[in-house]
């Protein structure tokens, strides 16, 4: 049995399951946040996680001797002014500390977990005693309750608590959201004050002096009792103090003296907050909640003579503190020094030990004559909106443009050091700016480029009969002048590295904009001294140390690695710019131990391993603990590995398959080596890869030495054939027909699960553990649709101790069904026997010379399995969130919470299996009479919070790419020809596609102009053909985002599956927002199931081929059609209107072109749907009027249909009684690219048209005979 809610107790802290989240939590943590962290070390664990958690629960069982690992520090740079000078690079004498730095900690792996499991535990305590950040700041009283915005952690309010989700992957709040917030709230505040003549309003800017490095054991032991209460288990506490106790690791004493000395500390021998552990910016906060009720407590007081604290705030270390302050006050000429003196005294009561950054405090007026506050936030606000939008060429430029003003502007608020009074303060740090731009700039740059046109380098040319003074056409750059800029910008922000090496990550954003050796060149050539013997020593060898470890760390990990080569500028040679840093990480690793840090010779190492394993210069694996794994780990990727011990073996050969090399390169690496136990080692890490090994040598030799165990958990010997009515194996069932399985539908899904629970119950005792292999299935097809006729659960004579398929240990006897079903329906919708893991194509990356993060384990995956429909591979797979719901319900792990509506699992095995016999008949009764088609409806939700009812607005854009002149012909057809894949094509499309996006916002600002209110569009419809599917999330996704507006697109012939003909089908792309995830997409891909006949004499050439070859008995070439139809469901979105439960959902459908002539289809959908909509490519436009008019009266709902631009005559009719109302909108003429929109302003009305019809015909037609009759 598991808790749903975490406490302060030592007997939770130990349960696997705690142990499990935190792994996952901090894992992810460090992958984003530390790259300095020893990422080879986590691989390592997590192929090992049973192993390794085993070894913490064993730790933790005597807390009283618990004992934290010595950190490793790594000295990173703190902003600071460096110059090249005679053609070397060290820090400018400015009376400073030269080479100031941050010291950022290397934290043991398994004290991380430890720290992040123990805040866990306290997470729900602490963010209740600090309040939802969330709440609005126009609000009084919010911001009286409200003092605390960075690392809070991510919540839902129960009833007035907060409660952390700690069994999802979301740990803290997305920083954006909050330090929005933050950096907004002054503003806020000051516009709810209203001062007298004689007063004025400032926003005061402080930050706390190295506060992490300040936090004493002692002022955490104060903080823990604050929180403590009388209930509570001591030992979590005292075992708390002694996590958050560490000492430096002695080889590091010199580092550590050097960094106190910087930073004038007495005592920096021991640290409770090491800058690297996941769980210190929530420690922090607990630290300072004394602090903050202090600070709470004096809003609305004055805080020295004449100054009233009118509002404050904090992120971390940095306040933000709006005060009024009388004209004549004796502080107000020194109004930071006031309000600091305050802070300091606030701080000596409640936080004794940190103190203040006195150059760090900023004033800035709000309310006054002058306003000398900079408002950058406001701008970056309205670039990222356009930013995550999507663009198209000429807005791409725009951004571009708006980035390089932004630091300009930023530069010019930043340059005076005056100290006038009302000198501009930027509400934005520099840094923040500019890691903002640069991140933004690239995203942009790589976005816009494939959209621009190649220039031959002899300038554009301009056309004879335009004048230059009155051409208004604004031209758009070339990719060539494209690549200029970016080799400016990317110039520029290295420059700034130059001039401060805090800007590291500067510095790696622009070698990834323009990875050119000669840069790199010189970027080395300015570290390079600092490595070698007789270089520059103490604090700047440590500040070259650290930026040169992330050049290292970001060649093998980011720098110029794309899935297109169009993305990067043109003439730039990436193998030149590799080859150059792999003879810098040659000649780092072959220098002596004691001359460069543990963490560069990790980086150098790691990017030997990525991009060259035999370059590394040596044959032994040696001693040193911080390198040893890595030097295993390029002896292995040699081709070195088949001395090592069994366990290293198999752990060493996941890594690499999963971090580093690409299936044929693992094959070849590992199955030489491969014995009967490293095959169990493997099984036990990583399932899926032994699987492929087996694939691979069962083609070459026969396949013995596996255990029975891991025989049947990966479904090895059942090759019985499947017939009409014969018994089968689930395994085989499932596995010899994937993708197209039968059972892979919503209707066989709960027909399997009904069959299975009610033979389960009769089952005495049932058995342990349940495999594919065991569930014997006699199956009748049902027009393409599984029906389970008999099941039988087989027992097993084999031991089912570490079986993939084993239940939890929490997991009660009586309850043990509920994982076996749910195990075996993930089985059958993923088609593999590890169905823990997600169904992915092959990433780009596993052919680039590179370092990924390592796949998850899969127990791991466990406890977190994502069961929407992309988890299983296929966005056509017939499934809903039905389905999804009730496997999340089935295997619910601790953390977890029941989905709403499906309590009733909860109930019983009884009770279930009479809810999924209820889904069963309720799905039968859905399907098609005429046409056999499964009819599925998706439940979907409302794409913002408000629940207001809302109107549906649509448009049609009715594009004209491609055209007719795009085709090939039928006799020159190929499969890449026919999905548009060529280069000019894209380019052409994808431009079109941009631009037409954007047309269709520049419409919505129009129709705000003569209709009020903002931009908005509930639904967006693009014809068939109109998308190429590598543009739906670089084009379509953005969009749905900014405007919260559903999508039906007809897509460009794609082969979905593998080693078919290609197919022709529509895609739904549905926003959807939800309190626990905030804004996410929904996709389903909507099937053809009529070829049209110009798509049929694509596939007349290959039968003409065949035929000849039957005549002159030539051998098979293994001819096969190009397209074919393909149609898995009809589906049926909802739209949700309305809040209220009594108001039915609109249903939303479509009908990619030929199919919507299929009557049996209209007759199918006509009680069903409500609007139908049709992405077309029809050149008989008069037929196509014609349909869409009958269409409209006998479904007796609203037909929408969207042409191509070529061809024209976009339509949409619904039944009204006046004749100019039936047609909403008709685009006459062609070819032309146009946009139309329509709206249905009352839902209400226009659903109950079926009942009201005979009744009003002043507004509706008389309806159809046999409307809603059974």
């Amino acid at each position: 049995m598991f808790v749903e809610r975490l406490e302060p107790r030592l007997d939770l802290l130990r349960e696997e399951y705690v142990l499990v989240q935190a792994f996952k939590k901090t894992a992810s943590y460090i992958r984003y946040h530390s790259w300095y962290s020893d990422t080879l070390a986590l691989d390592l664990a997590s192929a090992n996680l049973r192993v390794f958690l085993d070894e913490i629960r064993q730790r933790l069982m005597l807390p009283e001797t618990w004992s934290g690992r010595p950190l490793r520090i790594v000295p990173a740079p703190k902003s600071q002014s460096w110059q090249v000078r005679q053609g070397v690079w060290g820090p400018v004498k400015t009376g400073k500390t030269p080479g100031r730095l941050r010291p950022l900690a290397h934290v043991d792996l398994a004290d991380q977990v430890v720290a992040t499991a123990l805040m866990l535990c306290l997470a729900d305590r602490i963010e209740t005693m600090q309040g939802d950040p969330r709440r609005d700041i126009h609000d009084p009283g919010v911001r009286g309750r409200v003092v605390s915005y960075g690392n809070r952690l991510f919540c839902d309010d129960t009833n007035g608590e907060l409660r952390h989700r700690w069994g999802s992957s979301k740990l803290y709040r997305a920083y954006s959201q909050d330090y929005q917030t933050f950096v907004s709230r002054p503003e806020v505040a000051a516009l709810s004050i209203s001062p007298t003549e004689r007063q004025l309003v400032y926003v005061v800017h402080a930050d706390l002096k190295q506060f992490y490095d300040r936090v004493r054991p002692d002022l955490l032991s104060d903080a823990i009792e604050g929180i403590q209460q009388a209930n509570d288990d001591p030992t979590f506490f005292s075992l708390m103090r002694s996590v958050f106790d560490w000492r430096w690791h002695t080889s590091d004493e010199r580092d550590v003296q050097i960094y106190a000395e910087q930073a004038e500390l007495a005592d920096f021998t021991r640290v409770v907050l090491p800058q690297g552990l996941v769980a210190s910016g929530f420690f922090a906060n607990v630290v300072l909640c004394r602090f903050d009720n202090a600070l709470r407590e004096a809003v609305g007081t004055e805080i020295s003579a004449g100054i009233v604290l009118e509002d404050v705030c904090r992120y971390v270390d940095d306040f933000r503190i709006v005060v009024a302050v009388e004209t004549t006050a004796a502080g107000l000429n020194n109004l930071g020094g006031a309000i600091s003196q305050w802070l300091s005294h606030v701080l000596e009561e409640r936080a004794s030990g940190l103190a203040l950054s006195p150059e760090k405090t900023q004033v800035a007026m709000l309310k006054g004559k002058e306003l000398p506050l900079v408002r950058q936030s406001a701008k970056m606000r309205r670039i990222q909106s356009a930013v995550s939008g999507g663009f198209d060429a000429i807005a791409g430029e725009e951004i571009v443009d708006a980035l390089q003003g932004l630091m300009r502007s930023q530069e010019a608020a930043s340059d005076d050091e005056g100290g006038w009074r009302l000198t501009p303060v930027p509400d934005v740090r520099d840094e923040t700016v500019a890691r903002f731009a640069a991140f933004r700039f690239r995203r942009t740059f790589r976005s816009i480029r494939p959209l621009l046109e190649r220039d031959d380098g002899r300038g554009a040319t301009q056309p004879d009969d335009v004048d230059e003074l009155v051409d208004v056409r604004r031209p758009t750059r070339t990719q060539r002048e494209l690549d200029e800029d970016a080799r400016t910008f990317a110039l520029g922000l290295v420059k700034r590295w130059v001039d401060d090496p805090s800007n590291v990550r500067l510095l790696r954003i622009g070698l990834d904009l323009w990875p050119d050796a000669d840069i790199l060149r010189e970027v080395l050539s300015l570290l390079r001294p600092f490595t070698e013997k007789g270089g520059r020593r103490k604090a700047p060898r440590r500040v070259a140390w650290y930026c040169l470890a992330e050049v290292l760390r970001a060649g093998a990990t980011e720098t110029g690695l794309v899935p297109d080569t169009e993305l990067l500028p043109t003439g730039l040679d990436l193998v030149a710019y590799r080859e150059e840093l792999r003879t810098e990480a040659i000649r780092l690793v072959a220098i002596s131990a004691r001359t460069i840090p543990w963490y560069l010779r990790q980086q150098a190492l790691l990017f030997l391993a990525a991009c060259d394993p035999h370059a590394a210069p040596f044959t032994l694996t040696g001693r040193v603990a911080e390198t040893r794994h890595y030097r295993e780990l390029i002896r292995f990727l040699r081709g070195e590995g088949e001395k090592l011990r069994s366990s290293d073996f198999a752990t060493l050969a996941v890594v690499a398959r999963r971090a580093f090399v690409g299936h044929a390169r693992a094959v070849e690496l590992t199955r030489p080596s491969l014995t009967s136990v490293r095959r169990q080692q493997l099984a036990q890490r990583d399932p899926s890869f032994l699987l492929e090994l087996l694939d691979v040598a069962a083609r070459d030799l026969p396949v013995d030495g596996l255990p029975a165990r891991i025989s049947e958990d990966l479904c090895r010997g059942d090759d019985a054939a499947i017939g009409p009515h014969e018994t089968v194996t689930l395994a085989r069932a499932v596995l010899s027909t994937h993708p197209r399985d039968p059972l892979r539908n919503e209707l066989s899904i709960p027909r399997f699960a009904a069959a299975f629970l009610e033979h389960w119950m009769q089952l005495e005792p049932p058995p342990d553990v349940v495999t594919p292999g065991q569930v014997r299935l006699t199956l009748e097809d049902d027009q393409g649709i599984t029906d389970v006729v008999e099941l039988e659960i087989l027992a097993s004579p084999t031991a089912t101790s570490g079986s993939l398929y084993e239940v939890p240990v929490w997991c009660e006897t009586d309850e043990r069904w509920r994982f076996q079903l749910g195990f075996m329906l993930r089985f059958i919708l993923s088609g593999q026997p590890d169905f823990t893991r997600p169904v992915a194509s092959t990433s780009w990356k596993e052919e680039q010379p590179s370092y990924r993060p390592a796949e998850s384990h899969w127990y791991q995956r466990l406890y977190g399995l994502f069961n929407g429909q992309p988890a299983f591979g296929d966005d056509w797979l017939p499934i809903t969130e039905w389905v999804e719901m009730l496997l999340l319900a089935l295997l619910r792990w601790p953390g977890c919470r029941v989905p709403d509506s499906y309590g009733w699992i909860e109930e019983g095995i009884g009770e279930t299996t009479k809810r999924i016999k209820g889904r069963v008949a309720e799905l039968e009764q859905m399907r098609g009479n005429a046409t056999g088609v499964l009819m599925l409806p998706l439940l979907t939700k409302r794409p913002t919070d408000t629940e207001t009812k809302r109107p549906l607005r649509a448009c049609v854009v009715q594009t004209v790419i491609p055209s007719s002149g795009d085709f090939p012909s039928a006799d020159a057809a190929t499969l890449d020809s026919l999905a548009f894949s060529g280069r000019a094509i894209r380019q052409r499309h994808r431009r079109h596609l941009s631009a037409a996006l954007e047309a269709v916002k520049r419409m919505l600002e129009l129709r705000t102009t003569h209709k009020g209110g903002k931009p908005e569009l509930d639904w967006l419809i693009l014809p068939e053909l109109a998308v190429h599917p590598d543009d739906v999330r670089t084009h379509l996704f953005p969009f749905a985002q900014a405007y919260r507006a559903m999508i039906l697109t007809g897509l460009t012939y794609q082969e979905v599956l593998s080693g078919d003909p290609l197919v022709n089908s529509a895609l739904w792309i549905i926003p959807e927002w939800s309190k626990a995830h905030g804004l996410q997409i929904k996709t389903r891909r909507q099937g053809k199931e009529h070829l049209m006949k110009g798509e049929k004499d694509f596939n007349s050439q290959v039968q003409r081929q065949m035929v000849m070859e039957q005549i002159v008995h030539v051998p098979d070439t293994g001819s096969t059609p190009k397209l074919q139809g393909f149609r898995p469901c009809q589906w049926l979105i909802e739209y949700p209107w309305s809040a209220s439960d009594d108001d039915p959902p609109v249903w939303l459908t479509g009908a990619v072109c030929y199919d919507a002539t299929d009557l049996g289809l209209a007759a199918d959908l006509r009680d069903k749907s409500d609007i139908l909509a049709i992405p077309a490519l029809n050149k008989d436009v008069k037929t196509f009027d014609q349909m869409a008019m009958a269409l409209h009266y006998h479904m007796f709902q609203l037909v929408v249909v969207a042409n191509n631009g070529q061809y024209g005559g976009s339509n949409a009719y619904w039944p009204r009684s006046n004749p100019h109302i039936r047609q909403v909108f008709h685009n006459h003429g062609q070819p032309q690219a146009s946009i139309a929109f329509l709206e249905v302003d009352d839902i209400g009305r226009f659903l109950e048209r079926r009942e009201t019809a005979s009744t009003n015909a002043n507004d509706w037609k008389y309806p159809p005979a046999g409307l809603n009759s059974p």
